[in-house]
């Protein structure tokens, strides 16, 4: 090993093969904290040198070791030529006709609720509203009913003026949670080229103008990989559009994949330290990490619909919601275990030392049942389908069209004593939580012992 350093050093390398990055080194905890590069190239080999310099930026130490590393190959996605293309597949739009003429039981529950949501909120001014616009396509296509179409379209004319009349930025872009583009794209073939163009060019000026230098803010950053990721797909070449907007959203794309593959799912391999996420929580708070897991799985979702290869993170998928939705669970299921952060102790009529659940995260739940279900993990689908079907009122969960788009009898609801442990320990943050039994007497302990840099 000590010859093949050697011989790197000695190896001359071209000036225009050089470039150089800066990264700096914050006192106090935590000590160790890994550096994100989004620059490299895919399919690339690397040499790289650590130069410690002093505070007038000249070398403080001799270069450090040289490592090499080649980078991955970059991911293959393929976008069908008609729409939708992101948000839904032909044999997904194909299993929800099924199971609205072949009366299938949770089929019945949900687009009961997702129909009267649509239609009654079909004069929605708020971007938190605009989610019944995704219900209200889908319904339309599984009924073809044209009280469906005539919401889906009037919401999408509603969003495009307020995307139009608002500068979207940070939260309210996050936000938005692209339904927007979403919508047009389940709706695209009852648009006409005229309103699509329009449509893409109002997204896509807020889209361009959104930063995510921020890599340390999970929150901001997923999300932004999730608008970029989502909104690109949509548009990048998309038949009938004008070939510049076209263009532009490709471009968007490449920033969201670079984004999502790059970090976001390379933070997902990791197991424990700063930034690691396949532990378990994301490190942002109980009831924050809630809506960065969802932002993940909005993305996965997507992806996993242009042929993304990310059914290899279904582990850590299992693992996000054991760590926020399963074992933070207090014994009488009325509040999560937290970790303070943003989250506050405000459920004292209830258990104390407690955060009330929160009942908007139940689309993200029902995104994560899906995608364990698409994954081949159906035991594990069953958990969450039990959580969905006992933690959250039906009436009361927010952005419902997951539950209309992912459940189905074919599930089959799992209760926690059914195959899982009464223990476990979210290694990314160092969470450890134990119980004398899944009954709502039990005696339950919350242990932690991880780094304190959150946020």
């Amino acid at each position: 090993r000590r010859q093949r350093q050697m011989c790197i050093r000695d190896r001359s390398i071209p000036e225009e093969n050089k470039f150089v990055f800066r990264v700096f080194a914050y006192y106090g905890a935590p000590a160790e904290r890994p550096q994100i590069i989004t620059s490299m190239q895919p399919e690339t080999t690397y040499f790289i040198s650590a130069r410690p310099l002093n505070d007038s930026d000249e070398p403080a130490n001799k270069d450090g070791n040289i490592v090499e590393i080649t980078t991955a190959s970059a991911p293959t996605i393929s976008p069908a030529g008609t729409h939708p293309r992101a948000w839904a597949t032909p044999e997904q739009l194909q299993a929800m006709r099924d199971r609205h003429t072949g009366g299938d039981a949770a089929w019945a529950r949900w687009s009961a609720i997702v129909g009267d949501e649509a239609l009654d909120s079909i004069n929605a001014s708020a971007d938190y509203e605009f989610h019944a616009c995704i219900g209200g396509a889908l319904m339309f296509h599984a009924t073809g009913e044209d009280r469906y179409r005539e919401t889906a379209l009037s919401m999408i004319n509603t969003m495009l003026a307020y995307w139009q009349d608002n500068e979207l930025r940070a939260n309210v872009l996050r936000w938005a949670n692209s339904n927007l583009a979403i919508c047009t794209d389940l709706m695209w073939s009852e648009l006409s080229g005229s309103e699509r163009n329009e449509i893409i060019a109002a997204y896509l000026e807020d889209d361009e103008a959104a930063d995510n230098s921020r890599i340390v803010d999970t929150d901001e950053y997923a999300s932004i990989a999730r608008t970029w990721v989502i909104d690109g797909l949509v548009a990048c070449d998309a038949p009938g559009i004008d070939s510049d907007l076209s263009n532009r959203a490709c471009a968007l794309l490449e920033k969201g994949l670079r984004s999502f593959y790059g970090v976001q799912l390379v933070k997902a391999r990791r197991d424990n330290g700063y930034f690691a996420q396949s532990g378990g929580c994301l490190p942002d708070g109980t009831g924050y990490a809630t809506g960065s897991s969802t932002y993940w799985m909005q993305t996965l979702h997507a992806l996993s619909n242009v042929g993304g290869q990310v059914d290899a993170y279904a582990p850590w998928v299992w693992n996000n919601f054991r760590s926020i939705h399963l074992y933070p669970l207090t014994p009488q299921q009325q509040g999560f275990a937290t970790f303070g952060d943003l989250d506050a102790y405000d459920n004292f009529g209830t258990e104390p030392n407690s955060l009330p659940i929160q009942y908007g995260g139940g689309s993200g739940l029902a995104m994560q049942m899906g995608f364990l279900a698409r994954a081949g993990l159906s035991e594990q689908a069953g958990h969450a389908k039990w959580h969905i079907e006992n933690i959250f009122p039906a009436d009361d969960y927010g952005s419902t069209w997951s539950m209309l788009m992912h459940d189905h009898d074919g599930l089959v609801s799992r209760t926690n004593d059914e195959g899982l442990r009464t223990n476990f320990f979210d290694s990314g943050l160092g969470h450890f939580y134990d119980r004398t039994g899944w009954d709502q007497d039990a005696s339950f302990f919350v242990f932690h012992a991880g780094w304190t840099g959150v946020d």
